[in-house]
Order: structure tokens, then C-alpha cells, then sequence
């Protein structure tokens, strides 16, 4: 079954609020593809607010929040680092059943140790967006300072709570129809030639549709994820059953036989013939 996700703003911007009433640090949501769906406290700091009044600020905080989400996806762990205008941000990636759904983001504060933010650093890089040093000055002061220990600490909470967002359906799955047909169409039909055109046809789509749909639930493109499967097709019949390697590229819908061998040994490491010997009927 394939899921997509429902955000509730209103629910997740109550949970956010008992945070922020504790910690005093400003804390975003976002989804897998890097979308901002909400963020607490609402306006934002004023040093923020100022950078991203600059249109090359604005576009800097975007590439430097999503630089760091994709490193806590790659790391699957809490993420801390030194934003482009150097203040402290932290990222916690949201799993549900291993599945990478979305992320909170807290942060906007000083670090007490002054390892990754200081005024000067913060002032350098300020001054490329026009902000004054009185207006840093200002800002900068009034920003709240925790100490590695505390980030930390935040980080641990976020995570306790992240069963909480399902609890109380903050973050809903629910089933995506469409792509389960899609998928169960592919399935059944790996024999055929499965054309981009022909899945457009069957399912009443625009080719770009079925490429968003491919990328955000196969993860991958929709020609690469019908090889991914007759691939996987192909080990089965080579692990289970005394199929000659040739029935076997037939079966799984190649047409061009050292295609398939091609394909098979940069998608697995071994050629087919290879690999039916050494995974002799083994179920995967």
C-alpha cells in the first residue's frame, strides 16, 4: 500500500506553541519535498524577518534550510548546524515506519559556546543583504542562547513526541489510490512494453502527473522504477525455478536479450547466469 500525508496546521501548530513556550526557540515543519508547512512563532525573528526582506537573503535561507534537511535525511539523526546567516538551527527527521515523512526544524539561536555562532560571524554575513550593525545588534541580543546540551535535549523531546503527530492525526496517512493502481498495473504487466504513453492512456493522466506521482512514491523515475521491477522479477524466476536465463528476459518484458544482461549486471553485480548459481533457489 502506497501512503501519502495529511498536514494539520491548527494540530501541529498547538504542539509547536508548547515548545516554544518552554524553549522560546523559533520551530518549522516540513514535508519530504522540502516544503515549509508551517512554522511557530508567526511573525518570525526579527533579524530573520530583516534578512529575508532582501530577495538574495530570502533565496539563501530556502537553500540553506533545505541543504540541511537533506543532510538529516542522509544521517536519519537530529542535525545541527550554522545557518548561511549564522545563527544555530537544528533539524529532527519524522519517520513512520521507516518511511522519511517530514521534519522539524528549531532553532534561530545563539549556541552558548559560541562553536558555530558569534556576532561577528553573524554581522559578515548580514552585512551582504544590507542589514546595519545596529539593527544586528538589536536583534542579535535578543535572541535566545541554549547551550549544545539543551539542543540536544529539544532534539530527545521532539522525537519522544513524534507518536504524538499520529495520535492525534497532526500528520494523517492516508492511502494514495491512484499510485497503488499504478503500481499494481506495472505488476501485472511487466511482460508488455508498459510505455509512458500507455500508462497515461490507462490511467487518464499528463506524462508530467506521472512523473510527479513516479518521484514522490516510487522515488525514483517511472522508466527506472518498471527496470527496478522486472529486475526484481528476474531474480525470483532465477532463484526459484530451473528457467533458462533467455525465458527468463522474456518473461519479465525485455526485448533485447543482451539488454537484459546489461541491465541485470549494473543493477545487481552478477549476470543473470551468475547469479541463478550463486542464489540457487532462494526465495527473496
Amino acid at each position: 500500500m502506497i501512503l501519502t500525508y495529511k498536514f494539520d496546521k491548527e494540530k501541529i501548530n498547538e504542539m509547536l506553541k508548547e515548545f516554544y513556550t518552554i524553549s522560546r526557540v523559533t520551530m518549522s515543519v516540513w514535508d519530504s519535498d522540502f516544503n515549509q508547512i508551517t512554522f511557530y512563532p508567526n511573525p518570525m525573528a526579527p533579524i530573520c524577518a530583516k534578512i529575508k526582506s532582501n530577495e538574495e537573503g530570502k533565496k539563501k535561507c530556502l537553500e540553506s534550510d533545505i541543504c540541511a534537511l537533506k543532510k538529516a535525511a542522509t544521517t536519519k539523526n537530529a542535525y545541527t548546524f550554522s545557518c548561511h546567516a549564522g545563527l544555530v538551527d537544528t533539524v529532527v527527521p519524522i519517520y513512520h515506519n521507516d518511511e522519511l515523512i517530514a521534519y522539524i526544524m528549531f532553532g534561530q539561536i545563539k549556541d552558548k559556546e559560541q562553536s558555530l555562532s558569534n556576532i561577528d560571524k553573524v554581522k559578515k554575513e548580514c552585512k551582504k543583504y544590507n542589514v546595519d550593525e545596529k539593527t544586528i545588534d538589536k536583534h542579535y541580543k535578543s535572541l535566545p542562547t541554549l547551550n549544545r546540551q539543551k539542543i540536544d535535549a529539544i532534539s530527545a523531546l521532539f522525537k519522544m513526541c513524534i507518536p504524538y503527530f499520529y495520535t492525534s492525526s497532526a500528520i494523517k496517512p492516508q492511502e494514495n489510490k491512484l499510485a497503488d493502481e499504478i503500481e499494481m498495473y506495472i505488476m501485472k504487466n511487466l511482460t508488455s512494453k508498459l510505455s509512458i504513453e500507455e500508462l497515461c492512456n490507462k490511467f487518464q493522466i499528463t506524462i508530467t502527473a506521472l512523473y510527479e506521482i513516479s518521484h514522490k512514491f516510487f522515488k525514483t523515475s517511472i522508466k527506472d522504477y518498471i527496470i527496478e521491477k522486472r529486475i526484481d522479477k528476474a531474480k525470483y524466476y532465477l532463484t526459484t525455478t530451473q528457467m533458462p536465463v533467455s525465458e527468463v528476459c522474456d518473461k519479465v518484458g525485455f526485448n533485447d536479450y543482451n539488454f537484459f544482461i546489461r541491465t541485470f549486471k549494473k543493477r545487481t553485480g552478477y549476470t543473470p547466469l551468475s547469479y541463478k548459481k550463486n542464489f540457487p533457489l532462494n526465495i527473496l
